[in-house]
C-alpha cells in the first residue's frame, strides 16, 4: 500500500474520541483541533520510514518477464506474445517426446489394360481387297526419273524426317490397327435413328442431277410420340414455292439434300459420313512399281514429286469397276498418298531405311 493510500485511510479512520493502539505507543496525550491529522500523518510517516511495514510483501513472489508480458497482454486484450525458444531445445524436445513420423506410401496410377481398337466395317472390307491377277499381270507402268527428281535433303521440307520416323514406328507395331469411325458420324449402311425413338424406315436418299426422283420427296419414319408410321413430305417455301423442281439444276438438287439432312438433324440423327474414294488395285500396282524403280536407281523422290507424278497419271480418270465404279478419281494429297504407301507397305524396306539414315 502506498504512503498516500495509508494517509487517506488514516485520516478517515481517526477521530478525536477514538485513537488506535498503535498511536498510543507514541504518547498518551493526543492534540485536539485541526492540526491533529497533520501530526498523526507525520508520526505515521516517520514510523514507516524507520521500521517499514514488515510482513506485507510475504505472500508476493517474483514473476518472470514472459509471465509479466503475458498478463499485460491479457489485460489489454491483445494476443499473447510467442515465447522464443532455441533450436537446440526444440530439437531435443521433439526427439525425446515426439515419435518419428511415418512417411505415407506414394500412390501409383493403375495401368489401364490396352485393348485392340475395333476397325470399322468399311476398313475391314478394304483390307481384304487384294490386287487382281489382271492388274499384276499387266505390264508395269513406265516411270521416268530425271536428275531433277533426286531427293535433296536441303530443299525438302522437315516433314520428310517426321514421316521417316513415323514409318519406322509403324513397322515395329504389328499389326497396324485402323482408325475407327468417328462416333458422331454414320455410314450409309447404318440405320438412321434419333431422339424419342425416331427411326427412318428406308435408307437415306441422296439426290443427284438428271433423273426425276420425286418419289423420294416423302420420308417415312416412326417415333414414340405417334402410333404407327408417319410421313413427311417436302414442300418448297418462300420464293421457291411456285417454281417446279428442276432436276438438272445443281441449286435445286443441293436444296433437296439440304432439306433431307435438316429433317434428320432436327430429330437427333447422326450426320452421314462422306464417302471416301479408295485407292484401286491399279493405283497400288503403280505405286509398287514406283518404289521398285526408286530402289533400282538408288534415289528417293521427294514426297511432293511423288504426288505430282501420281496425280498426273490417275487424277481425273474414271474408275471402271468396283464399289466406286463410274466415280472420277480425285486429286490425292501428299499426306494421303504417303498414308496409303505405309499402310499397305507398297515401297521396299530399303527405301525406308535410306530415308531414316538421310533424316539422321
Amino acid at each position: 500500500m502506498s504512503p498516500r493510500q495509508l494517509r487517506s485511510s488514516r485520516l478517515i479512520s481517526s477521530t478525536p474520541n477514538a485513537v488506535s493502539s498503535s498511536d498510543q505507543t507514541f504518547g498518551s496525550k493526543q492534540p485536539a483541533g485541526k492540526s491533529q491529522g497533520l501530526i498523526e500523518e507525520e508520526r505515521w510517516l516517520k514510523h514507516l520510514c524507520e521500521k517499514g511495514n514488515p510482513g506485507v510483501g510475504d505472500p508476493l513472489r517474483p514473476v518472470s518477464e514472459e509471465t509479466f508480458q503475458s498478463d499485460w497482454a491479457k489485460m489489454r486484450g491483445e494476443p499473447e506474445p510467442q515465447t522464443p525458444c532455441s533450436d537446440s531445445n526444440t530439437n531435443d524436445k521433439d526427439s525425446d517426446d515426439t515419435p518419428p513420423r511415418s512417411v505415407p506410401p506414394k500412390r501409383k496410377a493403375r495401368a489401364t489394360p490396352q485393348q485392340a481398337t475395333r476397325a470399322s466395317k468399311r476398313l475391314r472390307n478394304r483390307a481384304a481387297v487384294t490386287p487382281s491377277d489382271s492388274a499384276s499381270s499387266a505390264s508395269p507402268p513406265t516411270i521416268t526419273i530425271t536428275d531433277d527428281d533426286e531427293d535433296d535433303d536441303e530443299k525438302d521440307s522437315n516433314s520428310d524426317s517426321d514421316d521417316s520416323h513415323t514409318s519406322d514406328d509403324s513397322d515395329d507395331q504389328s499389326p497396324v490397327v485402323s482408325t475407327p469411325t468417328a462416333p458422331d458420324l454414320r455410314l450409309k449402311t447404318d440405320p438412321v435413328i434419333g431422339r424419342n425413338g425416331f427411326r427412318l424406315l428406308h435408307p437415306q436418299h441422296h439426290f443427284i442431277l438428271g433423273p426425276d426422283q420425286s418419289r423420294h420427296l416423302t420420308m417415312t419414319y416412326t417415333d414414340n410420340k405417334h402410333a404407327g408410321p408417319q410421313t413427311y413430305v417436302y414442300g418448297p417455301r418462300g420464293a421457291n414455292a411456285a417454281a417446279p423442281i428442276d432436276w438438272s439444276s445443281k441449286a435445286h438438287v443441293a436444296r433437296l439434300n439440304r432439306w433431307f439432312n435438316q429433317v434428320l438433324k432436327r430429330h437427333g440423327a447422326r450426320a452421314l459420313r462422306q464417302d471416301v474414294v479408295w485407292f484401286t488395285a491399279e493405283e497400288r500396282a503403280w505405286l509398287r512399281a514406283l518404289g521398285a524403280r526408286m530402289e533400282r536407281d538408288g534415289r528417293v523422290l521427294p514426297k511432293r514429286r511423288q504426288a505430282e507424278l501420281f496425280n498426273a497419271r490417275w487424277a481425273g480418270s474414271v474408275i471402271a469397276a468396283g464399289r466406286h465404279a463410274g466415280t472420277t478419281r480425285p486429286v490425292r494429297s501428299v499426306d494421303s498418298l504417303q498414308s496409303e504407301v505405309f499402310r499397305n507397305k507398297l515401297y521396299p524396306e530399303s527405301l525406308k531405311r535410306r530415308k531414316a539414315r538421310s533424316a539422321a
